[in-house]
């Protein structure tokens, strides 16, 4: 889906799930010949569709890449950016995986948010990656707000 703004630029709407379980999170690559961010480490997400919300979009996303279901919490961020395809506003949400959770699908694993510091990951990242990293206290279950007006999305 895309947004129109200032002198009928259009925005591609993308909405990205940072899902944690325990002290890991969610992680995957992009193939080395993406058009964009190519090689580099990423968070399951994609395009909203027409009528979606990042809630939404986040968990149709997660579980077509990932095969994992997951609950979605609260907005984190949110970020503009570019890309080859033109202007693009990312907003990252909070999620957990639905237990019990198979193994993701390939490209994606789960990696130890300690370890995040050393992955490549697109600039758009930083900040999300920052609070992963040093502020743990982000993640706990007491802060992460289930949505349940989601379809696909699961209360624990």
């Amino acid at each position: 889906m895309t947004e129109h703004h200032d002198a009928g630029t259009e925005v591609i709407a993308v909405a990205v799930a940072v899902v944690c379980r325990g002290d890991h999170v969610l992680v995957g690559w992009r193939a080395a010949d993406a058009a964009d961010a190519a090689g580099l480490a990423e968070f399951p997400g994609g395009k909203h569709l027409p009528g979606e919300d990042a809630a939404t979009t986040a968990a149709r996303e997660c579980l077509e890449e990932t095969g994992l279901k997951i609950h979605v919490g609260e907005v984190i961020g949110r970020v503009r950016t570019a890309s080859r395809r033109g202007a693009v506003a990312i907003t990252f949400v909070t999620a957990t995986a639905v237990e019990p959770a198979p193994s993701p699908k390939p490209p994606f694993r789960w990696v130890r948010r300690a370890d995040l510091g050393e992955l490549r990951f697109p600039a758009a990242n930083a900040a999300v990656l920052a609070a992963l990293v040093a502020a743990s206290r982000l993640w706990t279950n007491s802060l992460l707000h289930v949505r349940d007006d989601v379809p696909g999305a699961q209360r624990p």
